[in-house]
């Protein structure tokens, strides 16, 4: 990770990844500003300045929001999509 992202990044990446394991939704995260992208299926997550730890829902049929969105104070599994830049 260091080689690749840099010693910083890989530092924040190792702390968000602890952070979500220890939590049982991403309602629970305060740090790394989580926030959906605006299809909202997606799930960004700063690490460092200008890079961020990108997340989708792990669930087969993720849970739903009477909207049909996706509930993320539901979602208990997430995939890693992305680890770069980040984009708004």
């Amino acid at each position: 990770m260091r080689m690749r992202l840099g010693v910083e990044v890989a530092s924040q990446l190792t702390r968000r990844l602890a952070d979500l394991q220890a939590a049982d939704t991403i309602a629970d995260l305060v740090v790394g500003n989580p926030r959906a992208l605006a299809d909202g299926v997606v799930i960004v997550i700063d690490l460092a300045v200008g890079m961020s730890l990108s997340l989708q829902s792990g669930h087969v049929n993720p849970p739903r929001t009477l909207h049909g969105g996706i509930d993320w104070r539901k979602v208990t599994r997430v995939q890693v999509v992305a680890i770069g830049a980040t984009h708004v």
